[in-house]
């Protein structure tokens, strides 16, 4: 896309979906500290300083990017919901698993790496993030208030978060390699899940 094309892109304001599509291209590829205004904008073809008119600093932009993932992580918990082939809290548990294992950097950056950012200072990524943990909790529970039974969303939480997280950040994926890669672990983590959380008999 030449030079003119962007410039007529910015001012039509499609500058802002392109530089988080890109930002997230670039996130799952090279990882977090890969993610910069500079390095943006000269992939895109634009001005050093054109990122800066749609975000107010880097933290900004990678709060958008992390508002982004609560969505899709709702989105696959929900897909799987939708298949209503298990029991609500393992369909729950699968669709975590699918969004943490098809984008790493991205559900890296969801949790751990928002820490020391000013995250409640942006509402949207707070919205997002409890709209997600309330798909759990309520799934878990059967109550939006996460009061109610909390042993049992937060055996739910830990138990798949773990679960991501061992495989994305704890070496499992080279462990796992002998015994037939990804598709092994994945299949043992649905396995742990259904053990955990059995359907419940109806009355």
């Amino acid at each position: 896309m030449g030079g003119a094309e962007q410039a007529r892109t910015y001012h039509h304001g499609d500058l802002r979906a392109a530089l988080l599509a890109e930002a997230g291209l670039l996130l799952e590829q090279e990882g977090v500290d890969a993610v910069t205004f500079r390095g943006l904008a000269r992939r895109l073809g634009v001005s050093h300083a054109a990122p800066g008119y749609h975000f107010a600093d880097r933290e900004d932009l990678l709060l958008e990017l992390g508002t982004h993932g609560h969505v899709l992580l709702a989105e696959a918990m929900q897909s799987r919901l939708d298949e209503g082939v298990d029991e609500p809290l393992v369909a729950i548990g699968k669709g975590y698993l699918d969004f943490a294992m098809s984008q790493p950097q991205h559900f890296r950056l969801m949790f751990a790496g928002v820490a020391g950012m000013n995250a409640g200072a942006h509402p949207a990524f707070a919205q997002a993030g409890s709209r997600s943990a309330a798909m759990l909790v309520t799934t878990a529970t059967g109550s939006v208030d996460p009061a109610h039974d909390p042993a049992r969303w937060l055996k739910a939480w830990a138990l798949v978060h773990g679960l991501a997280t061992l495989w994305n950040d704890g070496g499992l994926s080279e462990g796992f390699t002998v015994l037939g890669g990804q598709a092994a672990f994945r299949s043992i983590a649905d396995s742990i899940l259904a053990d955990a959380f059995p359907a419940r008999r109806r009355r």
